[in-house]
């Protein structure tokens, strides 16, 4: 294989599809799971061992970025659930009547 094509398209094509997986199954091991099970599949069709553990390490990346997808969204949608609360309380112990933020 073209070294160009292991070392940043199908990185970069496994980052882009554990994003889209863990938006969508929201479960970091599943995606994982999902990516291996590709590869594995592809590697033992083509016969090359290569594949298969590049397989692994790519599934150990396809975890990291869907684990880390989860945490950004869990601080974002914490995030926005302070935003609202403190929005809340403020208009709600509000004396002034054109108070505008």
């Amino acid at each position: 294989m073209n070294n160009l094509l292991i070392f940043f398209a199908i990185p970069f094509a496994v980052i882009v599809i554990s994003l889209a997986l863990q938006k969508l199954l929201r479960c970091p091991f599943l995606v994982a799971a999902i990516i291996f099970s590709i590869f594995l599949v592809v590697g033992f069709a083509i016969s090359n061992l290569n594949i298969v553990i590049a397989g692994i390490i790519y599934a150990i990346l396809s975890f990291v970025t869907a684990y880390l997808t989860m945490v950004v969204a869990r601080l974002r949608r914490e995030n926005n659930q302070e935003n609202a609360n403190n929005n809340n309380n403020n208009t709600s112990t509000c004396s002034c009547r054109y108070n505008r933020r």
